[in-house]
């Protein structure tokens, strides 16, 4: 190519048939400065065809007050096109920033890279190293080829990693198996900066540096900073639980040392606190799973399991358990001690722990993503169903051939002998774990409504109930107790003394006339039947004993009865029509002075045939 002035550019089109069906000879290319240069076939010192976004290096010439290319070559070209390419980019990279620093060059540029820099082409491995040795920044465009691993060493004068990084070789220049080869070696260059160099040095190579530099760096207590360790905490809880379950990691031999060297009792995990962390969750299922009868102790003097929902729900009930208190029991007791903590704020109804022991399933996301799923078994039809719907995913089903650490609460059941009535086919009278996912799925959905309205505090049960008597262990002794327990709370008061509702009783409950649900929330409601129950405001109902004289229900607002009205059409529809289209029927107090009435979201209990009478009104 002698010494004339080339440059670069990148193929914008070449070719293509005109609207006569004829070849074009002809295209265009885009300049370093990002003119449209024309190319003509002739132009062409190749016989290669060029691409779109093809990386050219080619003399500029004008004719006729227009720039068009001459003697132009392709990067395919075979002799030294490949250096040249490269040398001219070196040249004018800094010149024209917006044209090598564009997306598209930069993928040509690898493209062109991954086709010509391999141990083949000596010629240019030779001139790129030479290159390098003056502007190690050049590598920043050679990493991303996709034989890095290989040409490192080839451009690279290999010694040890340490000599490279005390010299200030950057370490996202090292392809990344290179670095893991000599982990073990990275390991003790951090290890022998000062604490802020460490830090500032990790910081910036956060995600060049392997997991198990940062673990060991933990366990020798040099890496302290809290945001460091939080950067890497669930990688390296991994690690730690993989160890627990004794699971084979293949983790270099220094990561192993330093944990036979570093944790030869139990005491020097506790002295670890990160570690330490990580170890809590996982003994404690192994003590619920070994039975042992000390796990409330474990939990209560554990410095980060406190707060942690499924935790909680594990100590509480398998403790109560283990010390042979009945299952009604110990949903009564339990139940008592989840309010109790709910009321503390020390655990929250809305953390996602709370999927690990009761998963959702697809049925319940139709209600809401932050349902469990509580399928039971309808043996007629042999299908599950959650909330009516058929559950095609039931997650209630126990199974007990995975690891314990990986148990539901259904497995933990099942593992403690506490079976279904029928394995097959669960029934949520019968079963104490599905009766508790749907407790949790109802007060995760009436949990605002559970909260003062002027403090905005969570409300706290009353505890005026039958005493409850249980069994729980004392220093490894069985002990009876007895409390009151607010299980089924219905009763409500605000607990913070200076607010101006505290000590003030609300009845909060749900209704339970067929497909109303509704809140029953005595700050919302006044009218009460002469049984003494509020009148829903969704579907009229009270009680068992009106819904069986009053089959359509009372008015909230005044207590008259309601009236069922149905319009009249003029063509046939089937009840399923009636059932499904909103406005079909009708609710309005009997009372013409009162204006209550349901005229959206219908319940279905004014669509059963026992509901009676109906009114017929024209359109």
């Amino acid at each position: 190519m002698g010494n004339a002035e080339y440059e670069l550019g990148l193929v914008k089109w070449f070719g293509g048939k005109t609207r006569e069906g004829k070849q074009n000879n002809f295209g265009f290319l885009q300049s370093m400065n990002g003119e449209d240069i024309y190319i003509h076939k002739q132009d062409i010192i190749s016989n290669n065809l060029l691409n779109p976004d093809d990386v050219v290096i080619f003399e500029i010439a004008e004719e006729k007050g227009k720039k068009l290319a001459k003697k132009l070559y392709c990067e395919g070209d075979p002799g030294g096109v490949s250096i040249n390419i490269f040398l001219t980019y070196l040249k004018n990279k800094k010149n024209y920033p917006n044209f090598f620093n564009s997306s598209n060059f930069k993928k040509g540029l690898v493209r062109f890279f991954n086709n010509h820099l391999n141990e083949e082409n000596l010629e240019f491995i030779h001139v790129v190293k030479e290159e390098i040795q003056n502007d190690i920044n050049i590598l920043e465009i050679l990493k991303e080829s996709k034989d890095w691993e290989k040409l490192f060493p080839l451009l690279i004068q290999c010694g040890e990693i340490d000599t490279h990084l005390k010299n200030g070789f950057p370490l996202h220049l090292f392809p990344s198996g290179y670095i893991k080869k000599h982990e073990n070696i990275l390991y003790y260059y951090i290890e022998g900066l000062t604490e802020i160099e460490r830090d500032k040095y990790l910081i910036a190579n956060l995600s060049k540096i392997p997991t198990t530099v940062f673990l060991v760096g933990i366990v020798k207590k040099i890496i302290i900073n809290e945001d460091l360790i939080s950067s890497k905490y669930e990688e390296i809880n991994e690690i730690i639980e993989n160890k627990f379950r004794e699971r084979d990691q293949q983790l270099p031999e220094y990561v192993n040392a330093t944990f036979s060297s570093s944790f030869k009792n139990s005491n020097d995990y506790l002295s670890n606190s990160t570690i330490w962390k990580m170890l809590e969750p996982l003994l404690l299922k192994k003590k619920i799973y070994d039975r042992k009868n000390n796990i409330e102790n474990f939990f209560y003097n554990s410095r980060h399991l406190k707060n942690k929902i499924d935790y909680f729900i594990l100590t509480n009930l398998f403790s109560l358990i283990q010390a042979k208190n009945s299952i009604d029991v110990v949903y009564k007791i339990f139940l008592h001690r989840l309010w109790e903590a709910l009321t503390k704020e020390d655990i929250e109804i809305n953390d996602d722990a709370l999927f690990n022991l009761f998963p959702q399933c697809n049925t319940m996301a139709h209600y809401s993503s932050s349902l469990s799923c509580e399928a039971v078994y309808w043996p007629k039809n042999k299908i599950y169903l959650c909330r009516g719907k058929e559950c095609k995913s039931p997650k209630v089903k126990p199974n007990n051939s995975k690891h314990y650490l990986d148990f539901n609460i259904y497995d933990w059941f099942e593992y403690y002998g506490i079976n279904y009535f029928d394995e097959d086919t669960p029934a949520k009278e019968r079963d104490f774990p599905i009766k508790l996912a749907g407790y949790f799925n109802r007060l995760k959905e009436i949990f605002n409504i559970l909260h003062c309205r002027s403090c905005k505090n969570l409300m706290k049960p009353d505890m005026k109930y039958a005493r409850v008597e249980y069994i729980e262990y004392v220093s490894e002794k069985p002990v009876k107790r007895s409390m009151a327990a607010a299980y089924r709370a219905t009763v409500f008061e605000c607990g913070l003394l200076g607010c101006d509702r505290h000590n003030q009783k609300h009845y909060i409950n749900h209704c339970v006339g067929f497909g109303c649900n509704k809140i029953i929330d005595s700050r919302d409601l006044k009218v009460k039947c002469d049984r003494g129950l509020y009148i829903c405001r969704g579907c009229g109902g009270c009680c068992a004993d009106h819904g069986k004289t009053n089959y359509i229900g009372s008015c909230p607002d005044c207590g008259s009865k309601l009236d069922l009205f149905e319009r009249q059409t003029s063509h046939h529809h089937s009840n399923s029509y009636r059932r499904f289209n909103n406005g079909e029927r009708t609710v309005k107090c009997s009372n013409h002075q009162c204006d209550f009435k349901i005229t959206e979201n219908i319940p279905k209990k004014f669509y059963l045939a026992t509901c009676l009478p109906v009114r017929k009104i024209n359109n």
